[in-house]
């Protein structure tokens, strides 16, 4: 996930071997605020409308996760 920190949008890179990938995009609080797919191995993640601060994206394939943190200016 770069740039970190974001101002618009954040790229987010997938490995090949993942078809489909699920996004959850969460802020520091927990809460849910994004949420949709991503099909490319690089993707471009809109942020502009969140608020600034630390939120955590979540990517999900399968019965495989991982998570990272990204600021949002």
């Amino acid at each position: 996930v770069y740039p970190n920190p974001a101002e618009n949008q954040i790229q987010v890179a997938i490995p090949n071997t993942m078809n489909q990938v699920f996004y959850q995009v969460y802020d520091m609080n927990g809460a849910k605020v994004k949420e949709g797919n991503f099909n490319n191995t690089m993707n471009t993640l809109n942020v502009a409308d969140l608020s600034s601060g630390l939120y955590t994206i979540r990517l999900i394939n399968g019965n495989s996760s991982s998570s990272q943190n990204f600021i949002r200016k």
